[in-house]
């Protein structure tokens, strides 16, 4: 029997999925938790990358990162980079939305070669958050069941 794959969780919606947003600007991370928490996420806060890397890597695993582009210290791309070369796979399979008020035609080479990263337009859209969240979802279910599609056959 193979172990749970944390994959699983996203894609069931068992239980309120943890977000961890990240933002230098205390209004958005308020707003930001307002609106996750209205819809049902399990949120938690950080003021800038290096706080969010540790938080990732000393609490319980978060579903997906929510983070801001331009930040001081470990911007939200840095912080991107480090997450999938962690070499962890609690963390680094996670899905990650950059939110950016910078052109999107500026990420979206930053972005191409990963599918589980996405970027969110500035000003915040709650219906957008809701369509990325759901696109998000979408993505994240068919990679997990690709990989459990190759494990099966591995096995």
């Amino acid at each position: 029997m193979s172990r749970p794959n944390a994959n699983d969780r996203f894609a069931t919606g068992a239980k309120a999925q943890r977000v961890l947003v990240v933002d230098d600007l205390p209004a958005s991370r308020l707003l930001l938790f307002r609106v996750l928490s209205a819809l049902n996420y399990d949120v938690s806060l950080a003021s800038d990358g290096e706080e969010a890397w540790h938080l990732m890597v000393t609490r319980r695993p978060f579903d997906f990162v929510l983070t801001d582009l331009e930040m001081p210290e470990l911007n939200g791309l840095e912080l991107a980079r480090k997450i999938r070369q962690s070499g962890r796979s609690e963390i680094s399979d996670r899905p990650i939305i950059i939110h950016s008020s910078t052109d999107p035609a500026i990420l979206r080479e930053p972005l191409a070669a990963d599918p589980l990263t996405f970027c969110l337009p500035k000003p915040l859209e709650v219906n957008r958050l809701r369509d990325m969240l759901k696109r998000m979802q979408s993505v994240f279910t068919s990679s997990s069941q690709s990989q459990s599609s190759v494990d099966h056959a591995a096995g």
